[in-house]
């Protein structure tokens, strides 16, 4: 969607590909009346990794027999509580660049090289061990990426606030 919103709105494009729809058109409601309901139905999955993890650790805390209503509560503050920072935060789009930029360059090139790395060391990186130098490219690559957009988005940040 970013590809595809960038190729239609080029530099003018919004942190969020709604925002660029033109108002009170209908097929744009249409599609901001989808993309809300979609998000709506899928923000439980996108926690169910960190609740997974957390719950390993805290579930020992109650008794079993109380595990389902324990764990739906505690999935239910996770939620509210983001939703609340999100209501708190007046203009998420900077965050959201800031957020992007962090974990794209992290969770997108950095981790996945090192892992690589890892994984082959010390006898299956290839012929003259391309792949470590492979690795190590995406690696400063990625640690670019991260310093430029967040240093971008921190300035965005200041710059929305300063006034």
């Amino acid at each position: 969607i970013g590809f595809l919103g960038y190729a239609r709105y080029g530099s003018e494009v919004r942190g969020s590909i709604t925002l660029n729809l033109k108002e009170g058109t209908i097929l744009a409601d249409i599609a901001k009346l989808l993309i809300a309901v979609a998000s709506i139905c899928a923000y439980g999955l996108v926690f169910y990794i960190p609740i997974d993890t957390l719950w390993k650790n805290i579930s020992h805390k109650f008794n079993e027999k109380n595990h389902n209503i324990t764990q739906i509560i505690l999935r239910t503050c996770i939620i509210l509580i983001s939703g609340a920072i999100a209501a708190a935060i007046p203009n998420l789009e900077p965050f959201i660049s800031l957020v992007g930029a962090v974990f794209l360059s992290l969770l997108g090139f950095f981790v996945p090289s090192v892992c690589e790395t890892v994984h082959l060391w010390p006898d299956r990186l290839g012929w003259c061990k391309w792949k470590l130098y492979k690795n190590l490219l995406l690696s400063l690559f990625a640690i670019c990426a991260l310093v430029a957009g967040a240093a971008a988005s921190i300035n965005e940040i200041i710059e929305s606030y300063k006034s």
